[in-house]
């Protein structure tokens, strides 16, 4: 066996505690970002987002990779209602997109492979898929029958397309008890908007009767903005993680996690320590990882 001489791994010292120094700087972080509703009439309510009259109940949830703009809408009724996607938008800051259009879709009949590069759980960026099978095409139906006492899901827009959120550089920061290491303190920086001067906003306009003619129609008006950003380790996001669940992925308690947030992961170099030290307040996209 070779055995290093003590001379010389008192030499290899400071590079080392040089190399643990860069690791234990390099921490991964995650931004939360908060929505909220601007209508009075959308409560939340089991840490989601509910809008319940006696004809429907619209349900929010948000929690996703960029967000999602994901809603669920009940008929209550004892008869049919029907929604027009033509006459219902989804806006993003004033730019309506609507729901429907006449074009062809393209349907598959798929296998999905998935390779994980989920920095929540691993030490990528990201998920690569790959897909197999014969496709289709269709026209997406206009108008939509829903039965009584039924429930029709949407989910097509994401809510944010940058990497991550250039906050300002006076967010506040807080020390708060670290969710994964017994004892320790951790730094969460704040941001908070009133939602005049927020500058993410999303409305869901739909336009539902209950004839199939709509000779009877009404509307539904919910416009939500962006109210927080938090940003923080990412371990401490997750908290003390035990074990693992049936995906085969740490099993973390993740107590922040919530359907009326959504996340981003901060890429390498683009924390709020970092965008401080250089005076970035700007957006800048950053180069790919890989």
């Amino acid at each position: 066996m070779f055995l290093c001489p003590k001379s010389y791994l008192m030499r290899l010292l400071p590079f080392l505690i040089l190399l643990v120094a860069t690791v234990s700087c390099n921490k991964k972080m995650i931004q939360l970002a908060t929505l909220s509703p601007i209508n009075p009439e959308v409560e939340k309510l089991n840490d989601e987002y509910v809008f319940d009259n006696d004809t429907v109940r619209i349900t929010y949830r948000f929690w996703s990779h960029h967000g999602k703009f994901e809603f669920f809408i009940e008929n209550k009724l004892g008869v049919p209602i029907y929604i027009d996607w033509k006459k219902s938008n989804v806006i993003f800051n004033k730019k309506a997109r609507p729901y429907w259009d006449d074009k062809e879709y393209t349907e598959s009949n798929w296998e999905a492979k998935t390779e994980h590069w989920d920095w929540e759980w691993w030490d990528g960026y990201g998920r690569r898929r790959f897909t197999t099978g014969e496709s289709i095409s269709r026209v997406q139906e206009r108008i939509t029958f829903l039965p009584p006492k039924s429930i029709l899901t949407w989910n097509e827009y994401a809510l944010e397309d940058k990497t991550y959120y250039p906050m300002d550089l006076d967010s506040e920061k807080e020390l708060v008890s670290h969710e994964a290491k017994n004892e320790k303190l951790t730094e969460v920086y704040t941001k908070k908007f009133k939602s005049i001067e927020s500058n993410l906003k999303r409305t869901n306009f739909l336009t539902i009767s209950d004839k199939e003619n709509f000779e009877h129609e009404w509307f539904i008006n919910h416009e939500f903005y962006l109210s927080q950003i938090q940003e923080m380790e990412l371990n401490h996001f997750r908290g003390k993680c035990r074990g693992i669940d049936s995906e085969g992925r740490p099993n973390c308690p993740r107590k922040l996690k919530s359907n009326t947030k959504y996340f981003l992961y901060v890429p390498k170099g683009y924390d709020f320590k970092k965008r401080k030290k250089r005076g970035q307040t700007e957006y800048e996209e950053p180069l790919p990882s890989f």
